[in-house]
């Protein structure tokens, strides 16, 4: 059987030699890798990068995904994705949606199966955009399973990059301003005078 595709199951009971009940036919679908929690998509190591559609996946969960999630309507009533990972190190990392092809992307962080739909410890939606959505700086700790969920709501399906990237201090932007600057007795380092490179959280 593959998996995703649609198939009609008959069942027909024997009563005797010459009797039996009505036939009874029950359609279902054998999991996708990446459908539910039980059958996520493995991440191995970070970064990790994947582009897709969840139109290529089901969906099994309905409704809104929890507390803490960014939202309160619901953004797993379209197709989702499931993916697993276990951090090897207590580390920021940054989640990203980018190169979105359909409104209302969600993207989602929860930390045990029994989590979804009910409690997130990250989310956020694109609502009626196709703007990239990023959960920076979210913290990991060692250890700890997580479960990475992409879904949208008011339409079915979106096309998506995903993108889950650990805190690089190498790769990290440095404030702009002048090599050289005086200080005068009393100043302390907050008098720099710099451009942020990116925003606080």
């Amino acid at each position: 059987l593959t998996s995703g595709v649609k198939y009609d199951l008959y069942i027909q009971g024997e009563c005797s030699a010459t009797s039996s009940t009505d036939w009874v036919m029950v359609p279902f679908a054998p999991l996708v890798e990446g459908a539910t929690c039980e059958v996520a998509i493995d991440i191995p190591s970070l970064p990790y990068t994947f582009t897709g559609n969840t139109e290529d996946y089901q969906n099994h969960y309905k409704g809104v995904p929890g507390n803490n999630c960014g939202t309160s309507v619901g953004y797993l009533d379209g197709n989702e994705v499931v993916y697993t990972f276990t951090a090897t190190t207590t580390e920021l990392v940054d989640f990203s949606l980018s190169n979105l092809d359909g409104y209302y992307a969600s993207l989602f962080v929860y930390e045990a199966c029994a989590d979804i739909g009910t409690n997130c410890v990250a989310g956020i939606t694109a609502g009626p955009s196709q703007n990239d959505i990023r959960i920076e700086e979210f913290e990991v700790q060692a250890g700890q399973e997580y479960y990475v969920v992409v879904s949208s709501w008011l339409n079915p399906t979106v096309g998506f990059t995903l993108d889950i990237i650990p805190f690089d201090c190498a790769t990290f932007e440095a404030p702009e301003g002048e090599a050289n600057q005086e200080f005068t007795t009393g100043q302390t380092i907050d008098d720099l005078i710099v451009e942020t490179t990116r925003e606080s959280n």
